[in-house]
């Protein structure tokens, strides 16, 4: 959807990692995540469901809704819809010093309501060194809502769920034409600092820049969503005798018709 989505995603998901009953557990955007329930859910090589089995998060962002000014469709008044479901292990699991809580048992519903509780800890007061991003990109909640639900993994067979969305409003896109700067320039550093996030960090800082070498007239013509026309109009262009959308350098324009007056 955009940059500040992808963002608040890998944020909020690797703020989770470690830090709730979900453990590692912490999926960003999965495409199948009832295979990766299952999947983490069983004892490696033998395919046997673990007896402890950890529940799964998953961090979606599902909607995006801007208000564009002008011609910028980044406009500084974007909101981003963000999921947080928690998927229960298909057995039981264990709480950090509390025991075995056995989902069977009809215990799933206390599991779920205490992982979001441990979510929603996180995201206000947590220890994760990526917590101060999700403090700049995440400006203020307008809504909240959460569903319990039951899935289907197999015929007859279902594990519980829970949804919880979150309305946040956001920071605007990035400025396009010029290198990231401010929370932008955080996040780069904090991804290249994660094992995790790494590898795909030159993607993101590529993607922000766009064509950092942009002219500064070319920049402020986006910031401020203006046709070339129209900000020519406005006298902050190069002037040219054309109606070119690229104006030659000064140096390479030439005058004619101006009689030489002398002293």
């Amino acid at each position: 959807m955009s940059l500040v989505s992808f963002a608040l995603r890998l944020i909020a998901s690797r703020i989770l990692v470690n830090r709730t009953w979900a453990g590692g557990n912490v999926l960003n955007a999965p495409v199948t995540p009832i295979e990766e329930v299952l999947r983490r859910a069983q004892v490696p090589h033998t395919g046997a469901l673990e007896i402890a089995a950890k529940p799964t998060i998953g961090v979606f962002s599902s909607a995006m809704k801007s208000k564009p000014t002008g011609r910028d469709i980044g406009s500084d008044k974007n909101s981003v819809s963000m999921t947080f479901f928690i998927y229960a292990a298909p057995i039981s699991v264990i709480g950090d010093g509390a025991g075995m809580i056995n989902v069977d048992a009809g215990q799933a519903a206390f599991v779920l309501d205490l992982v979001a509780r441990q979510i929603m800890n996180e995201l206000r007061a947590g220890a994760s060194p990526w917590r101060p991003l999700w403090e700049q990109f995440a400006v203020r909640y307008e809504d909240h809502a959460a569903n319990y639900t039951l899935l289907e993994i197999s015929s007859g067979v279902r594990i519980p769920a829970l949804e919880i969305d979150i309305e946040v409003h956001t920071i605007p896109e990035p400025t396009v034409g010029i290198a990231p700067f401010a929370c932008w320039a955080e996040l780069l550093v904090r991804m290249r600092a994660d094992a995790d996030a790494a590898p795909i960090a030159d993607l993101v800082e590529a993607a922000i820049k766009f064509r950092d070498n942009l002219a500064d007239w070319k920049v402020a013509q986006h910031q401020i969503a203006l046709s070339f026309k129209a900000a020519r109009a406005m006298g902050f262009t190069p002037q040219d005798i054309t109606d070119e959308n690229n104006p030659l350098p000064l140096s390479q324009i030439g005058v004619t018709g101006i009689m030489d007056v002398g002293p």
